[in-house]
């Protein structure tokens, strides 16, 4: 018995995909995956153009900052705007810092703060609309640092 493959006449469009951290880390890792697998990749950094691209880096990046609010609506409308829709955003950025407590400028703990836990907040905010409409994913990724105290 042969087995035929069906093909459906709408046009196999991409999936569209946002990480966020994607210059370094886990994210670099993660956009890179996705793009070699046929993903379209929008990856983020703070600073893109300090960031030396590798070869097999298939996926464009973005400067945004995920802790800063008109960073993070002008790159889901700038990714909205070219691709009519975002079916994933996977939050990979994050930073670290480690000491006492007495030891920290409270500047640093607030930044780290606004980076790790108010920014996913800022990307559901702005992209879980999105992500419904297209019955998407929202995906956080974090490190194990966080269970340290």
């Amino acid at each position: 018995m042969r087995l035929y493959r069906v093909v459906s006449k709408m046009p196999n469009k991409k999936k569209v995909v946002l990480v966020t951290g994607a210059s370094s880390g886990i994210g670099n890792a993660c956009a890179t995956h996705l793009a070699k697998k046929g993903y379209s990749v929008y990856g983020t950094s703070r600073n893109p153009a300090a960031k030396p691209r590798r070869v097999d880096e298939f996926f464009e990046l973005v400067r945004m900052d995920v802790s800063n609010n008109d960073d993070v609506e002008a790159v889901i409308s700038y990714i909205t705007a070219k691709e009519n829709v975002l079916d994933a955003i996977i939050c990979c950025a994050g930073i670290g810092i480690a000491g006492a407590l007495e030891e920290i400028p409270i500047i640093e703990a607030q930044r780290q703060f606004d980076v790790n836990f108010m920014g996913v907040a800022r990307l559901a905010k702005a992209g879980l609309p999105l992500l419904r409409a297209s019955k998407g994913h929202f995906i956080v990724i974090g490190s194990i640092a966080g269970l340290f105290g």
